[in-house]
């Protein structure tokens, strides 16, 4: 979704590329029930599909109410289904910026931009997840840009 807070959208190929990601988990989940409850496997069939459906909906929402901006002192990431969290990243305190993906998304050319700073939380917190390699490439350089004009400032 193109909005005034994300000018670089989340592709759409993302929502297919996390449901495969957790579609793989749940047959290994699936094989492991069957070879070691095999007695209790329809019980344990019906328990991880019904416990996949509600991931896929929790994704869907997740993706839905997600949001990034690149204020002019802050890149600012909001996100959360159930409770709201909006976390923002001082220019000051961000140590580096990088591009990532994993398996499935390297297959549908998806990549994540990931802020890091000194906390243990960053990693997390500041995941953009789902963008082109070109918008991905485009938000790394903005925000080293605006990082390297605020240490010329700060000095």
């Amino acid at each position: 979704m193109v909005s005034a807070k994300n000018p670089y959208p989340i592709e759409p190929a993302t929502y297919v590329a996390i449901v495969i990601g957790r579609f793989i988990s749940l047959l290994i989940l699936l094989v492991i029930a069957f070879v070691f409850f095999n007695n209790y496997f329809i019980y344990a069939l019906a328990l991880f599909g019904s416990h996949f459906v509600i991931r896929l909906w929790i994704l869907r929402e997740y993706l839905n109410t997600f949001s990034f901006r690149i204020d002019p002192e802050y890149v600012v990431v909001d996100r959360g289904v159930i409770g709201r969290q909006r976390s923002s990243f001082p220019y000051t305190k961000i140590q580096d910026v990088n591009l990532y993906q994993g398996f499935v998304q390297s297959y549908f050319g998806l990549w994540n931009v990931s802020i890091s700073t000194a906390t243990t939380t960053s990693e997390i917190s500041s995941m953009i997840p789902g963008l082109s390699y070109a918008s991905a490439e485009k938000i790394r350089d903005q925000i080293l840009d605006r990082v390297k004009a605020a240490q010329k400032r700060g000095k």
